[in-house]
């Protein structure tokens, strides 16, 4: 039952109606597809063997009886993080979904068997993870149709090396994201708000094979990544995903009600993805200098004054302020061009014998915690 169906006041349920899931203004989104026959064309059959020990470790699924709510996640008060926790739950769930949308297109029209019975395994878990999610934003009162997704028109097309890295690099974060803030929530459980949050460690290991999956696909195909001039796109591609994370994050104030200092939290997320990047690719960004962290900052001061801008934006101050959102933005472009120039650190990718490793367990998460007051959201009477 949702949780507006109790005696709450009424300011609360005259809340403004949630937009369409397909609305731009809302996530900006973007759903992914590729070249099937490109696809089709690669060879795996060298590798077998650590394809057929994926696909395996893939149909065991670990966490088929993971995602059952216990009645402590029932009829709760969400008043105290209204704003904070929808758009989280949001977010995730739209990142979820859309990867299951990517994989189911792939399984049902690749080739390889091993290749996709993963892509298939890959769909159902990111299916349930969005499903989960979606459960807590209808016991809030603010379902997402995750139905309207598949509707959305322009798919954004990329090939598939990039597709790889792209899908790599969001299942490697959703890894240390997810984990980072599970282990620290273990550790100060009295922020742990909700119950969906006891349910990230093994959510993790989900992400983690993900990105397993995407970074074998990547050094079983060389020939799609040899050359300075893809290496340098690799990198360009790698910035532009921790860019945007940080970017999104530093509007979000989900994770002060986590007891989480967001800027440090995401500086140890990219700092850990990187690491684990690089054993796949060879090239290790320079992520934890001071240098990269400014030029980060820049950006997010860039955002924030033009999110005032808008706010002043009438009458004869517009063109005004509209002038300066381009100069902002191009300040931007150069922070990310500044990043793409400075030279990364090149490493020794993992010998075969390694390829099936997953990646290395977050660092002590002490790094990022902060000393606020923890929400609690109390049951609703009845």
């Amino acid at each position: 039952m949702s949780v507006i169906a109790g005696p709450v006041d009424s300011a609360w349920v005259k809340q403004p109606k949630v937009k369409d899931a397909a609305s731009p203004q809302m996530l900006a989104p973007r759903l992914y597809r590729t070249d099937i026959e490109q696809l089709n064309a690669l060879d795996v059959s060298a590798f077998r063997a650590e394809f057929t020990a994926l696909r395996e470790d893939f149909e065991a699924d670990h966490n088929r009886a993971h995602f059952k709510w216990d009645d402590d996640a029932r009829n709760l008060d969400y008043r105290p993080v209204w704003e904070n926790f929808y758009e989280f739950l949001h977010r995730s769930a739209f990142g979820e979904f859309s990867g299951c949308l990517l994989y189911s297109d792939v399984y049902r029209r690749i080739d390889d068997p091993d290749v996709s019975a993963i892509y298939k395994c890959m769909a159902r878990d990111e299916g349930r993870h969005a499903s989960f999610l979606n459960w807590v934003m209808r016991e809030m009162g603010r379902r997402f149709d995750l139905a309207a997704l598949p509707q959305i028109e322009k798919l954004q097309f990329l090939a598939p090396q990039w597709i790889f890295i792209t899908t790599y690099l969001s299942e490697a974060i959703g890894f240390y994201r997810y984990q980072n803030i599970s282990d620290h929530l273990r550790a100060r459980s009295e922020y742990r708000f909700h119950p969906l949050f006891r349910y990230f460690h093994e959510w993790c290991k989900d992400e983690r094979r993900h990105s397993r999956f995407f970074a074998l696909m990547i050094r079983t195909q060389p020939q799609l990544y040899r050359g300075a001039w893809r290496a340098f796109l690799t990198k360009v591609f790698t910035l532009a995903v921790y860019v945007t994370m940080y970017l999104r994050d530093q509007e979000s104030s989900i994770y002060g009600t986590l007891g989480i200092d967001w800027e440090k939290y995401d500086l140890k997320v990219i700092d850990e993805t990187d690491v684990a990047a690089a054993g796949v690719w060879g090239i290790r960004i320079r992520t934890k200098s001071r240098w990269f962290a400014a030029r980060l900052r820049a950006m997010r001061e860039n955002n924030r004054a033009n999110k005032r801008g808008r706010a002043r934006a009438h009458g004869i101050r517009k063109p005004y302020e509209v002038a300066l959102r381009y100069v902002r933005f191009a300040g931007n472009i150069l922070q990310l061009a500044l990043l793409a120039a400075q030279p990364p650190d090149r490493v020794t990718p993992h010998p075969r014998e390694r390829w099936l490793e997953v990646a290395a367990d977050p660092a002590d998460t002490a790094v990022f915690a902060l000393n606020v007051p923890p929400a609690t959201l109390p049951a609703i009477a009845r």
